[in-house]
């Protein structure tokens, strides 16, 4: 994990220089998901990112903090003079304290993990609060108050998610998880306990647990009961349990629904406290700030909240779909003799001449490759999907590749099939080592390798024989090791004893040893062709160093190594006479000798790639005569519409027109057209590490179901950005694919620049000086900012931070005032992905319970029937309670309030999974059918930055529609009667004859 940080150094700092924003002025007198303390008279609550003060009875809210940085969960000391509160301000979150009147904020801690939900002490000498590394690990720990030092309480293992502490001085209490955060947990069956903890022994025993869950212990003055959170089938409710009897009783239903199936980043409940004389319960539901009496008697404290907050404008450009294509990755950059270049782009091996010219050596695809040290020939992998029987995984298609070059070129088959990856030759060219993947057996998809075999390929009498040198471990959805062939020996990087390695085995398969070992984080490993030295990348920095003795193993640490300024980028190498590395960036391969005394420096020569294609386009008119045509401009239908579609291009829609003379015509009379769907995030390729398939299924499907546009934005930047301009350029069918990079792949603002990326992926984990960083980078380069939301506070900070979208429903529905505002007046597009609501069951569990997915004739086409039987053949979900709908039915007020709000199925399931989500956007209590498919069609293209090419039938813009066989504005599942896709002006053989159950 240290090394995917070191990635983000360029982005850390970049929000420094960003501009003040625009102001939303906001008047609320309601909030969301509000923690509040007590003490004599005052409450202190939490609104909005900000904290504020008010009088017990209620009235004006004094604003205690403002500014940009995100503030919350304000706790009041036992003396009621300080307040400790959660703030960002330092770039992640942590304990902070300041006067109770707002005075002198200053920090408590500086953890490097995130420091949240803080409870004083009785004694008010320390403070106990929540901590949560990247790594997912969360446990309690003490912090003392006068130095912020600290030390924990609880164990992760143990209590995978302690949180929500209480501590009355003897002991500690807090609600802990049964078990590690999972999808569908069940809190009617007992998902969460309150446990107690003696302070002094810190001997800790559940106190509460079994069905209906427990959580948010708060012990009232005298220690004599507790109030705590607990679910009654589809309510939460207050109970109240005597501390020394045990007996537990219903103090209030109704509450605003916890979140005990989501990550409860914040609590399973917002903090609630007891007022001084231990008569009522002060705490937040249903927007409002409430006094509960112990007789159950509710009465409202009225706030009205007067501030001002920043938020900065969204980086959306208009994208033109241009009509030539740029590989704008290079992989495998690999060099050979006489300065000739062979490189894997759009999935296709080239070769680059000195003189810049640029030939094709695969028919298909192209991976790995590597030059014979005379540079007469090279091996490389390929793969082409080669199925075996219908409904299985596309396996053994990959192939060992060996081409010669001069007035004898040819290419053949070493007849070693598998997936195949890092070919290398021996030093005189007559021997191959090669990996090839477990998976290559096992029936599974690529990229999910276990780990390799290390073969061996030895020519004899005009044919090549293989066998079995070893077996390494790789790690799935990661790049392969590399493999050397040197002095009879083949060498690769390994993780041994939890760090990389360098090891070699004998090609008989004897004597593996450990030459160098490394520090953790290092990520690539590289020696030089004569293995003379050795070169390493450990976050940003790369280093270099001689190396004489091979027979010991020695650290790395220990070498005289030069580090060698201005290498970035990937696929780190060598030139063939080890005198310089080689990297590329983007379309650009470099390289940079390496300096022959200490100190000394070289420049890096750069060598541009300039491969270049056209479009993949038709050349037919086609005239869609009689239709009916749901424009998505406004809520316009037009009847007996005649659509012209030149090329790739709607050219005139004309009602009752005559199609043009050489228009191959089609009659769709009785039948109603609709943009192509949109999907604005979705996951629709595996992770792959280094080989792409020849045609991924995802795509396919995805067309099968009239998704003509995807956005798919957390794939790594080589992987992305190759699998876009593959379908571009008509290498392989698909969706039009939008080309994000997940932050992990990119290093900088540059790098977004050189490679021409489109959006840019944040995941939920990162810190707010981190996404503060992409969001400001995104801004200055005028691509996508895109955050995978997983927490409220995350969600609302990446609002006033500027992002372009949010992923995923906000964790509590519904939302009130002042995210409704604040939401319409930022810009930022709100997909819910309600097939993965994480508030409580996802809506996918409803279609598969309800629906018949394993037999639908569609999605069978192109979708691997086993792995479709592995997800809808046996489902354990059977359930009433569906809080997606609840989501839905606020994303639909969200709507109309005028927040820009998408469809994104996040890849549930490929296709079909677009039409659920889009029917679980209308479904009861929801959006209109109409408001649905403008979601789904032209807000979707508005929040792309594709609303000139995309999104509505107008002449002009690119010819993706669906035609149906029924009218989805009567009912929005008749989306699925599918006619016909046309996607770019080309009708796509969908299987349209096929009935769907």
């Amino acid at each position: 994990m240290d090394a995917l940080i070191g990635l983000w150094i360029g982005f850390s700092t970049a929000h420094a220089e960003d501009g003040p924003g625009f102001e939303v002025p906001l008047e609320l007198s309601e909030g969301t998901w509000m923690s509040v303390s007590v003490h004599d008279d005052t409450v202190v609550f939490d609104l909005l990112g900000d904290l504020w003060r008010l009088p017990l009875s209620g009235g004006d809210a004094i604003q205690l903090t403002s500014g940009s940085t995100w503030d919350g969960q304000p706790q009041l000391s036992p003396d009621g003079d300080t307040i400790a509160f959660v703030s960002d301000a330092s770039g992640s979150e942590q304990i902070w304290l300041m006067d109770a009147d707002g005075g002198e904020p200053r920090p408590l801690t500086a953890d490097s993990a995130q420091v949240s939900s803080p409870a004083w002490d009785a004694d008010g000498q320390s403070i106990i609060a929540q901590r949560r590394t990247v790594d997912g690990d969360v446990v309690l720990w003490q912090y003392s108050v006068t130095d912020g030092t600290g030390l924990a309480l609880t164990d992760a293992a143990a209590h995978p998610h302690a949180g929500e502490p209480w501590s009355d001085g003897a002991h500690l209490w807090f609600s802990s998880r049964v078990e590690p955060y999972r999808d569908d947990g069940d809190p009617v069956a007992g998902l969460w306990q309150v446990w107690r903890m003696a302070l002094d022994d810190r001997s800790a025993r559940p106190v509460l647990s079994g069905t209906g869950s427990a959580a948010r212990p708060t012990v009232s003055p005298d220690g004599t009961l507790m109030a705590f959170i607990s679910r009654d089938r589809d309510q939460t409710v207050l109970e109240l349990l005597e501390v020394k009897s045990g007996r537990r009783r219903v103090l209030s239903t109704g509450l605003s629904l916890d979140a005990m199936e989501g990550l409860a980043r914040r609590g399973v409940y917002p903090a609630m406290d007891w007022t001084d004389d231990g008569r009522a319960i002060v705490l937040w539901t249903g927007g409002k700030l409430w006094r509960l009496g112990l007789d159950g008697q509710r009465v409202e404290i009225p706030f009205n909240a007067s501030g001002r907050w920043q938020v900065q404008p969204v980086s959306r450009d208009s994208i033109t779909i241009p009509d030539e294509i740029q590989a704008r990755v290079v992989r495998w950059p690999t060099w050979g003799p006489e300065g000739r270049l062979a490189f894997s782009a759009l999935g296709a091996l080239w070769v680059r001449e000195p003189d810049g010219s640029i030939v094709r050596i695969s028919q298909g695809t192209g991976y790995a490759p590597a030059w014979r040290p005379d540079g007469a020939a090279m091996t490389w992998s390929r793969w082409s999907d080669i199925t075996a029987q219908p409904g299985e995984f596309p396996t053994g298609g990959g192939e060992l590749m060996v081409g010669t070059f001069g007035w004898r070129a040819r290419a053949e088959s070493t007849g070693v099939r598998g997936v195949l990856v890092s070919p290398t030759w021996s030093e005189r060219g007559q021997r191959i080592a090669v990996l090839r993947g477990l998976s290559s057996t096992g029936g599974l998809e690529l990229g999910d390798d276990p780990g390799y075999e290390v073969l061996l390929l030895i020519r004899r009498l005009g044919r090549w024989e293989s066998r079995v040198v070893d077996t390494i471990s790789g790690i799935p959805g990661h790049r392969a090791p590399k493999l050397y062939l040197r002095d009879d020996r083949v060498w690769f990087r390994q993780d041994t004893d939890g760090a990389p390695a360098l090891l070699s085995v004998r090609t008989d398969g004897t004597d593996r040893r450990v030459h160098l070992r490394f520090p953790p984080g290092v990520d690539d490993v590289v020696p030089s062709p004569d293995l003379s030295h050795i070169a390493w990348r450990q976050g940003a920095t790369v280093s270099v160093a001689a190396w004489d003795d091979r027979e010991e193993a020695v650290d790395a640490a220990t070498l005289s190594a030069v580090t060698m300024s201005g290498v970035s980028g990937d696929w780190l190498g060598w030139t063939p006479d080890g005198a310089a590395l080689s990297w590329s960036i983007g379309p650009t391969v470099l390289t940079q000798p390496i300096p022959t005394e200490a100190g000394a420096a070289t420049a890096a020569t750069a060598v541009d790639i300039s491969l270049i294609l056209p479009r993949d386009r038709p050349e037919h008119t086609i005239a869609l005569t009689h239709a009916r045509l749901i424009t998505m401009n406004g809520n316009e239908i037009v009847e007996d519409a005649t659509v012209t579609i030149v090329r790739d291009r709607i050219a005139a829609i004309e009602v009752g027109g005559a199609p043009p003379d050489d228009a191959r015509v089609i009659d769709c009379t009785g039948l109603t057209i609709t943009p192509g769907l949109i999907d604005v995030y979705t996951q629709s390729h595996a992770a792959a590490g280094d080989i792409l398939p020849d045609q991924e299924w995802r795509y396919r499907t995805a067309l099968d179901f009239g998704v003509t546009t995807i956005h798919d934005p957390a794939l790594p930047a080589d992987v992305g950005l190759t699998q876009s301009r593959r379908v571009a350029v008509g290498f392989q069918q698909g969706p039009r694919v939008l080309a994000g990079a997940s932050a992990m792949s990119v290093e900088s603002s540059e790098s977004i620049e050189v490679l021409g990326i489109e959006s840019v992926w944040v995941p939920g984990w990162a810190s707010r000086e981190l996404r503060q960083g992409v969001a400001a980078a995104c801004r200055s380069t005028e691509v996508l900012c895109v955050l995978e939301g997983e927490d409220l506070w995350q969600m609302l900070s990446a609002i006033l931070d500027g992002y372009s979208a949010v992923a995923h429903s906000f964790p509590h529905a519904p939302v009130y005032a002042d995210i409704r505002e604040l939401l319409a007046a930022s810009g930022t597009a709100y997909s819910p992905t309600l097939l993965a609501d994480r508030s409580g069951l996802g809506g996918e569990n409803f279609y598969y319970q309800y629906d018949n997915p394993a037999d639908d004739l569609r999605l069978l086409r192109h979708h691997p029937r086993r792995l479709l039987d592995q997800e809808a053949w046996r489902r354990s979900v059977l359930a009433r309670d569906w809080s997606f709908q609840d989501v839905a039915s606020d994303t639909a007020s969200l709507a109309r309030l005028g927040a820009l709000v998408t469809l994104g199925s996040h890849g549930m399931l490929q296709g079909l999974g677009t039409h659920w989500e889009l029917w679980a956007m209308a479904g009861s209590g929801a959006m209109s059918p109409m408001e649905a498919l403008q979601a789904a069609t032209i807000d979707g293209a508005r929040s792309l930055g594709l609303e000139a090419e995309l999104g509505s039938i107008e002449v002009g813009k690119l010819a993706d529609l669906l035609v149906l066989s029924a009218d989805p504005l009567e009912r929005i599942d008749n989306t699925i009667q599918i006619a016909m896709v046309i996607k770019n002006g080309e009708i796509v053989d969908t299987g349209a004859s096929l009935t769907t159950p």
